[in-house]
């Protein structure tokens, strides 16, 4: 069988001199997928992220709640240990979470509206959705 190829098959490859071979690495890189729309999967997770709503209190919650800080400010020099279950309202879309907090209370901050406790975590009052003291009496 006669190819009309036969006489350059078995020639070796010419490398141009002045191009170095693209290291393996790179060869691949040029077929990597390409991301048309940056940040699109980033946008999808987020939106397919739950959030909780807050859950408003009637006024009898209010007052329970209202009666329970009442209680902790005389024993504010005693350090009681609280538990506290608060909404955290979410930074990149409405709603937010439901967390608890444990801890021992230091002060009362009537004018910023806040719980501090001793290490340092403050808890906004309009936050809280329960609150008890753990310490016993």
């Amino acid at each position: 069988m006669n190819d009309p190829f036969d006489d350059i098959i078995n020639l070796d490859y010419p490398f141009a001199s002045r191009h170095p071979r693209m290291s393996m690495w790179s060869r691949a890189a040029q077929f990597a997928p390409f991301a048309a729309l940056t940040g699109h999967d980033e946008a999808v997770r987020e939106t397919a992220r739950f959030t909780d709503s807050f859950i408003e209190r009637d006024e009898e919650e209010l007052s329970r709640l209202n009666h329970i800080l009442m209680e902790l400010q005389g024993k504010i020099a005693e350090h009681p240990e609280v538990f506290f279950t608060c909404f955290v309202p979410d930074v990149h879309k409405s709603g937010g979470k439901t967390v608890e907090l444990r801890g021992r209370l230091c002060s009362i901050d009537d004018v910023r509206r806040v719980l501090v406790l001793c290490d340092g975590t403050e808890v906004a009052m309009g936050t809280v959705v329960d609150l008890c003291c753990i310490d016993k009496d």
